[in-house]
């Protein structure tokens, strides 16, 4: 008896006439392949160009092979016209993690003179966890490495 497996697969592509919908109202970074970035609202966007509104450059188009990435901006991250990305460092000092916890999925590993090693994870958005070595010669030790 054969046994057949049926798997729906359910999306959804927003297009009319050749044209994606976007929330106009909503500002995004578009990064291109020269390194340069745009910030705006996208006006106009299909299979081939998107179209951006800035504040200072007025409507720019962009060749869809030339956008490396496109990053939606939070409002809370435009400070006074200007672009704040995360802070990377946002839980961490300069050698230990400080008080604010990582979200769920997010690590790091940091090494600090090549001898201080440090590897914290996030298990959920309340709990991270983290664990650090010192080579054991520093301290006169057993000539392990670790």
């Amino acid at each position: 008896m054969k046994t057949i497996i049926i798997l729906f697969l359910s999306f959804t592509l927003y297009l009319c006439n050749g044209q994606e919908k976007r929330d106009s109202t909503a500002l995004v970074q578009i990064e291109t392949a020269d390194g340069n970035a745009y910030i705006g609202k996208v006006v106009f966007e299909d299979l081939e160009k998107i179209t951006l509104t800035t504040e200072k450059l007025g409507e720019l188009t962009f060749k869809r092979m030339d956008v490396v990435k496109i990053t939606p901006i939070k409002k809370n991250q435009l400070i006074g016209g200007t672009y704040w990305f995360e802070n990377p460092q946002a839980t961490r000092y300069f050698f230990s993690p400080n008080g604010f916890g990582l979200k769920k999925g997010e690590a790091y590993y940091q090494n600090v003179w090549v001898l201080f090693n440090q590897f914290s994870i996030g298990v959920t958005n309340n709990f991270s966890i983290g664990a650090g070595f010192v080579p054991l010669f520093l301290f006169g030790g057993t000539s392990s490495p670790f």
